[in-house]
């Protein structure tokens, strides 16, 4: 049986390595420092977009929502339960001493 590649990869992006785990952690320092005057003026600079206010309205959101086709909610939804069922299943399989045990940081 021959082989067929369907999709083939394009390689590591440019930044991939310790040069782009180093732009994230340079980006969660500066918001940690910043807060949201951070994220705005993250926003403008990498996304050209700074509204008056990042905080969406309850009509905001509704309005949102209902321009999202029914099945990309109904995939989400699904997506959703996949998560928590694995979730779930994952803590229940801890012990106590899983649970309490300090978490190791990676990032710092």
């Amino acid at each position: 049986m021959t082989r067929k590649i369907l999709k083939a990869s394009i390689g590591s992006p440019p930044d991939a390595g310790t040069g782009f785990a180093q732009n994230v952690a340079s980006l969660i320092a500066k918001v940690r420092g910043g807060g949201d005057r951070a994220v705005r003026e993250l926003s403008s600079t990498l996304d050209g977009w700074s509204p008056n206010s990042f905080r969406l309205g309850d009509d905001e959101i509704e309005q949102t929502v209902s321009n999202v086709p029914t099945q990309t909610i109904d995939d989400i939804r699904w997506a959703q339960a996949q998560v928590r069922r694995f979730a779930e299943a994952q803590l229940a399989g801890l012990t106590s001493r899983d649970r309490d045990a300090p978490r190791s940081n990676p990032w710092t």
